[in-house]
């Protein structure tokens, strides 16, 4: 389905069921299927994929470093993370990519260790 330029209406004009589904229904449709798309997933602390989105792919390229490889093609994304252990870790993004992004963990006092994470990446 693609979006559709709405009709310009004139006084007079006839609003048929095929015009607010096209425009209204169908566009909708459209905008939320395309906008702020988003995808998750969940890594595990030595860069293999608990859960990832089809065609998506994790590594881990040395202590606390991952790279989640997409299918996106395009670095227009926000990525949230989320820690998955209790021992004060945090990881953040560190690059974005057209098909990566790259994940830096660390303790509490900002040395890089491995941890699981998940995140939600909104296209």
């Amino acid at each position: 389905m693609a979006y559709t330029t709405p009709k310009t209406y004139s006084v007079g004009d006839v609003l048929t069921a095929s015009d607010m589904n096209t425009y209204q229904r169908d566009n909708i449709a459209y905008l939320e299927n395309e906008l702020f798309k988003p995808y998750a997933g969940v890594v595990n602390a030595d860069g293999t994929a608990a859960r990832l989105p089809v065609g998506w792919s994790s590594a881990r390229n040395s202590t606390g470093n991952y790279t989640v490889t997409h299918n996106l093609g395009d670095s227009i994304y926000v990525v949230v993370l989320t820690p998955y252990s209790g021992n004060r870790h945090i990881p953040y993004v560190s690059a974005r990519a057209n098909n990566t992004f790259t994940v830096i963990g660390t303790d509490a006092g900002g040395t890089a260790t491995d941890m699981p994470f998940g995140f939600i990446l909104y296209e």
